[in-house]
């Protein structure tokens, strides 16, 4: 009875697995890989986690691509997407609302019967990244940083509470910086305007102080980190708030 009920169980598995199989239709297996931060000299490959990223195929819902697994397809042209996140949004609320790199890629797949291998190249990131340095602007005694707040249309408004920070925006809209500090005791603030920023570009703010007297000046510049765009910088005078 043993082997007769072994016997038996083989053939229902034999035949559970054919119909797992699914003849005549098409299945994927993805292969993802993308360029890694925002900056020259530190860019690389890198392959995607398939647990963490997204496929969406044709008009069905997004799913973790490690979830393409034993799903099958109906021969025939489908558009994929792969996305690091759901969305851009998705993204730039990620990380306490600091946000992460976003990358995306689709394209158009005549799927056939059997085993369809397919790789996506998404490039580099879809967004732009802003980074915030204060360190030479603590020497200063009548002089305290209290943080930079980050407006962009579109984009829930970040606060860089702490120097060596970053967060992550959308592209083409621009990012209006307002730098907010106390000289003796008052209050003051100094707004810069990141403008149109460009995708898998990151802008640098860096604010710094001298110590030759009253008169304190707060140095800006951005600049890009793929090309040598120049440097943009202001003078202010601490003392009123205004630039000199």
């Amino acid at each position: 009875m043993f082997f007769c009920a072994a016997a038996i169980a083989a053939v229902f598995t034999s035949c559970s697995n054919e119909a797992t199989l699914e003849p005549n239709m098409a299945s994927i297996n993805l292969s993802i890989t993308s360029n890694d931060e925002m900056t020259i000299h530190t860019r690389a490959t890198q392959n995607a986690d398939k647990s963490v990223w997204y496929a969406q195929v044709g008009t069905e819902s997004q799913i973790h691509v490690d979830q393409l697994v034993g799903k099958t397809y109906q021969p025939g042209e489908k558009t994929i997407k792969v996305s690091s996140h759901t969305n851009l949004d998705a993204a730039l609320q990620a990380n306490g609302g600091a946000g992460e790199a976003y990358y995306e890629a689709s394209q158009n797949v005549n799927l056939v019967a059997g085993i369809n291998n397919i790789s996506f190249s998404c490039g580099t990131a879809k967004n732009s990244k802003v980074s915030v340095d204060w360190s030479r602007a603590t020497n200063v005694a009548v002089l305290s940083m209290t943080n930079v707040v980050a407006k962009q249309t579109g984009r829930t408004d970040y606060t860089f509470a702490s120097t060596g920070t970053s967060a992550f925006f959308k592209t083409g809209e621009n990012i209006e910086c307002t730098i907010n500090y106390t000289y003796n005791g008052a209050n003051k603030t100094i707004t810069k305007t990141i403008t149109s920023p460009v995708a898998a570009t990151e802008y640098k703010l860096v604010i710094s102080a001298n110590t030759n007297g009253s008169i304190t000046t707060i140095t800006i510049t951005y600049d890009d980190a793929f090309t040598d765009g120049g440097t943009t910088s202001v003078t202010i005078d601490a003392a009123t708030g205004a630039e000199a």
